[in-house]
């Protein structure tokens, strides 16, 4: 997600993303999710606005382990003490309305801007193993 402090500033010569420019509030689309853009504001277009202000709170699934031991009369005919098979996950998914890729990881310009710095998404894991002690 690109930071959007930067992205609005809308100066003369500098050109705006089109999907910033298609969806600024206007006579005709009073519901646009940008604000107005002007020639010249005495602020820079960089007033204090809670326009670009996104709720954070998310629910994730980190971790799951699953371990099965076999039974001890199944390994004895086979001459092992103890057998066990196991599965592992990380970050399989993540509910939430932020629009970068990670609400867990918020930069440090996240007070000043909407960029949270999340160059990656979180990456998913899986392990499979068996263990067996003879």
């Amino acid at each position: 997600m690109d930071d959007f402090q930067t992205s609005l500033f809308g100066m003369l010569g500098q050109s705006l993303q089109q999907e910033i420019y298609g969806d600024m509030w206007s006579p005709t689309n009073p519901n646009a999710h940008f604000a107005k853009i002007t020639y010249y504001d005495p602020a820079s277009n960089s007033r204090t606005s809670d326009r670009l202000v996104y709720e954070t709170s998310f629910l994730r699934l980190k971790n799951i382990n699953l371990s099965y031991a076999l039974p001890i009369t199944l390994t004895k005919r086979w001459h092992i003490n103890q057998v066990s098979v196991f599965a592992a996950a990380s970050n399989l998914w993540t509910i939430t309305k932020w629009p970068g890729l990670d609400p867990e990881f918020v930069g440090t310009y996240i007070t000043s801007s909407t960029s949270s710095n999340d160059a990656y998404p979180m990456s998913k894991t899986f392990s499979l193993g068996i263990k067996a002690a003879f």
